[in-house]
């Protein structure tokens, strides 16, 4: 059985790696210029 905090994590870790992502494109751009 999963913790009642486990969907609530799962979305703290979604977002932040979705922020990660968005990091990394962001640096990229900045890499072909």
């Amino acid at each position: 059985m999963e913790p009642a905090y486990t969907p609530h994590l799962n979305r703290l870790m979604e977002s932040a790696g979705n922020n990660f992502k968005a990091k990394d494109k962001e640096e990229k751009k900045e890499e072909k210029k």
